[in-house]
Parts: structure tokens; sequence; C-alpha cells
């Protein structure tokens, strides 16, 4: 079971923990693995249906499975020791450094693949590594 962390603005922060078998996105919004609405991207910031988030974050090993069904192309990152979507970007870290992956185009709303060639995606799933 795997454990994402809504981390809230401010001092006062009142931070989720939600536990699913996975974790889903398709375009600007992610999903547990029961496909319940968890929390959509809108000017960097995750905004769940009760309040605001500044990033998504897991603490555990996970691996990360991208798709463009359109283009049939899929593309698989990962082992990361820890993860998190922040500001529109997709940050794997291995041994304490940190990667930008992907990073969020809202206007097209489509992830793109930083690193390596691939097509933009509009989907993608985070699994236990």
């Amino acid at each position: 079971m795997l454990t994402a962390k809504l981390k809230a603005p401010g001092t006062d922060r009142d931070d989720r923990n939600i536990e699913s078998a996975h974790f889903e996105s398709e375009g600007s919004t992610f999903y547990d693995a029961g496909r319940k609405t968890i929390a959509a991207q809108r000017a960097g910031t995750w905004h769940a249906p009760d309040r605001i988030f500044i990033s998504i974050d897991f603490e555990s090993p996970v691996r990360v499975h991208f798709k463009n069904p359109e283009l049939n192309a899929e593309e698989k990152f990962g082992p990361y020791e820890r993860f998190r979507l922040i500001n529109g970007g997709m940050w794997g870290y291995e041994k304490d450094s940190p990667a930008l992956i992907a990073q969020f185009d809202a206007s097209l709303n489509l992830w793109h693949i930083l690193g390596r060639p691939a097509p933009a995606m509009s989907e993608f799933t985070i699994n236990e590594a």
C-alpha cells in the first residue's frame, strides 16, 4: 500500500495522507486506485475538493509509468527512493539527489518527459517499487 502525502501551505500545515494500492493521473487530475479524485493541478498547486495543497509526496520507493494511448507510447521511470509532484514538476530522488522527470503543460493537459526523447504523455501511474 502506498501513501501519498498532500502537503498544505503555510505554517499551520494541515497535511493529508491518502493510502491506495497505486495512484493514477489523467491530464491534470490525480486519482487513487478506485478512481476517486484526490486533486486537480491548477497553476502549479493541487486543488482538492475542500482545500489547496502545494505538493504530493511519496516517502517510500516508487516507480512511474507514463502512457499516451493516442500514440501507443509508454515510458517507465524508477525506482525512486522518494518522489514529489510540486509546482507543475515531477521529481524523483535517488540518494537524496533530485531529478526533474517531467513538467506539466496546462495548455495541452500533458506531461513533457525530460532527459530522454519521448512524446508528451497524458497519463501516469505511480506504483510501489
